[in-house]
């Protein structure tokens, strides 16, 4: 793909090394700084409503991103917010 990429653009689009951008290192940060608001917003929580999830369980999980800003946690995290957020828009 990268000489595929440099013969049709003419230059190093990826370079070797190069180290593709995500938000690994950004949203743990944010949520540990948006946590209250993220706790608040989760004081609704539609999956909990239905029974999927236990809402205290997800707050610890919250608290636990916040605390530690681990990339496992996080990860837990941000797909049940989409979850959740798919949730709310079909509800």
């Amino acid at each position: 793909m990268r000489q595929y990429l440099h013969a049709q653009l003419g230059g190093e689009v990826f370079p070797r090394g190069y180290t593709k951008e995500t938000f690994v290192q950004v949203l743990p940060e944010q949520i540990s700084k948006h946590a209250k608001t993220v706790a608040s917003q989760l004081r609704d929580c539609a999956l909990a409503d239905l029974g999927l999830v236990d809402q205290r369980a997800v707050l610890t999980l919250l608290d636990t991103v916040a605390a530690t800003r681990g990339q496992v946690p996080t990860a837990a995290l941000a797909s049940f917010l989409w979850l959740e957020r798919c949730v709310r828009q079909v509800s």
